[in-house]
């Protein structure tokens, strides 16, 4: 898998999964919980996975705190939401042919750049990945909705002055990468390729969760520690295990190449991208809310009622 130089943001589907996944409610307590809490198209979302959801995150600190604010049926009913917008999200991506395939490093990359507020929220990795999953479906269906997004030449020039030490790549690295669920079998890792193994049969047997090839420059859109320590270190270094919540990466550089700093003639085209993809993002955002309102919703009414104007479950 092959990272390009500037990808686009995360849409508005990243942050339904987080909060779909994390968030889960359950029913009304003073009713019978139904099989089935809510109906999308022919696709049903089932009231029993929606407790046991709701069971687990609720047994978080942030969990039990939102309860005592807002109460159990409400969580459910907000939660129930996002689960609504995200199989709506699915539903359009799978009727307009559109698909985003496996990409275990953007998802290890994900979890890596979680803020912590999103871990003492009560976010699991799975969230995140889930997160990572939805954004890129939402990044294919923008791109193939909105292919041409024009940007004028006084804003790309604007936007290079103000960002101009982003823009200005110096170097590019090639590396192998291998995401570890223990922090010893990574150290493990860095000692036998040091001894002169083969990195990717090593994270093999070590048991490395994903393995991987990546492109790294300055600009790239993974997290700001994974850059800073793959800037430091040259053709044939490895570093050190970089933790990223309950994981580990270990990177070994490839190939290295270093530049002068670019000019804006040079660096154009990745600010046209950028600047592209950002408006791409905020028209994406309109048409998704304009599909949403017109979905084929039912909800059960033990949870409440779809509103389809703000796309939530109302009491």
């Amino acid at each position: 898998m092959k990272r390009s130089r500037m990808a686009g943001k995360l849409f508005i589907a990243a942050a339904v999964a987080v909060a779909m996944v994390s968030g889960a409610g359950c029913s009304n307590d003073s009713r019978k919980t139904p099989e089935v809490a809510a109906r999308v198209g022919p696709a049903k979302v089932s009231a029993k996975e929606i407790d046991s959801l709701t069971t687990q995150y609720l047994s978080t600190d942030a969990g039990k705190e939102l309860a005592q604010q807002m109460g159990r049926a409400e969580v459910a009913r907000l939660v129930l939401g996002f689960h609504i917008k995200n199989l709506v999200l699915l539903q359009t991506a799978k009727d307009m042919g559109v698909s985003a395939g496996a990409d275990p490093m953007e998802a290890g990359f994900s979890v890596m750049a979680a803020e912590d507020s999103y871990r003492q929220a009560g976010f699991t990795e799975k969230d995140l990945v889930e997160s990572d999953r939805a954004g890129r479906l939402s990044k294919a269906l923008a791109e193939k909705i909105f292919p041409t997004v024009p940007v004028g030449d006084d804003e790309v020039r604007r936007t290079f002055d103000q960002e101009k030490q982003l823009f200005e790549q110096s170097w590019r690295v090639g590396a192998e990468l291998a995401i570890f669920n223990s922090a010893d079998a990574a150290a493990r890792l860095r000692e036998r390729v040091q001894r002169g193994e083969a990195f990717a049969e090593v994270a093999k047997s070590l048991g490395a969760a994903e393995t991987g090839s990546v492109e790294v420059t300055p600009i790239s859109p993974i997290p700001q520690p994974f850059i800073d320590a793959l800037s430091k270190l040259r053709t044939g270094d490895l570093s050190e295990p970089i933790a990223a919540g309950t994981s580990w990466f270990v990177a070994r550089i490839e190939r290295r190449d270093d530049y002068s700093a670019r000019s804006f003639d040079e660096a154009k085209p990745d600010v046209t991208a950028f600047l592209s993809d950002q408006k791409r993002q905020n028209l994406f955002t309109d048409w998704f809310v304009r599909k949403l309102r017109a979905a084929d919703v039912r909800v059960d009414q033990a949870y409440g009622k779809w509103d389809a104007s703000s796309g939530t479950v109302q009491g």
